[in-house]
């Protein structure tokens, strides 16, 4: 799974917080090309059919829990790459096709931290 997330100081007797809360960073945690994917687990305990379904489901749990979440993705498998410079730290999403010998691959989320923001923004 990949996530950009915002990190703040919350209160966690108060979960209201985290909407107010001062962020003082970011974080970000790329997908595995060999890990499996909260699908392929799913697929384990469930018919194929309800897969998708549940995958939703997992998703909206873990955004409505995590609203400081920037990007959040759980099926597709890839890696990430961090680009520093003197304004900034981009963070980019590559998925890849993990069941073929393949160099398809394709850039799927571009978060930017601009300096002293300590903040993801969507690009």
């Amino acid at each position: 799974m990949s996530l950009a997330a915002d990190v703040r100081d919350i209160d966690h007797t108060d979960a209201s917080s985290v909407h107010t809360a001062e962020r003082f960073g970011v974080e970000m945690l790329s997908s595995s090309v060999s890990r499996a994917n909260v699908d392929e687990i799913v697929a384990s305990y469930v018919p194929r059919t309800f897969v998708p379904a549940a995958v939703n489901v997992v998703q909206t749990i873990m955004y409505r829990a995590n609203p400081h979440f920037r990007y959040y993705e759980v099926t597709e498998h890839g890696y990430g790459v961090l680009l520093f410079s003197q304004s900034n730290v981009t963070g980019q999403y590559w998925h890849t096709p993990v069941l073929e010998k393949t160099s398809e691959q394709w850039l799927a989320k571009k978060v930017v931290c601009p300096l002293n923001s300590n903040r993801w923004i969507d690009q």
